[in-house]
């Protein structure tokens, strides 16, 4: 069974959403990037930094909380963007 994930976990100071920017530095030109009131973004959606497990707990917070009715690929990546 999964974790439902809570607003705490969503807040941008919480580290899922942290951005290395020693890492961004290599992807900053290469991927176009672009700086909005100091989070990167790629052609719309923000850059996840963060390991795997990162990565999992956005893409579960946007697709399997019960809000969000399990809203399949295109819908989690709007939510997720």
């Amino acid at each position: 069974m999964q974790r439902i994930v809570s607003t705490e976990e969503m807040e941008p100071l919480d580290p899922i959403y942290t951005q290395d920017e020693d890492l961004l530095k290599l992807w900053i030109d290469a991927h176009k990037l672009k700086r909005i009131e100091g989070t990167w973004y790629k052609d719309g959606p923000c850059v996840v930094t963060g390991g795997l497990s990162h990565k999992c707990t956005l893409v579960h917070a946007h697709h399997d909380s019960p809000v969000y009715g399990h809203p399949g690929i295109m819908k989690t990546y709007q939510l997720v963007s």
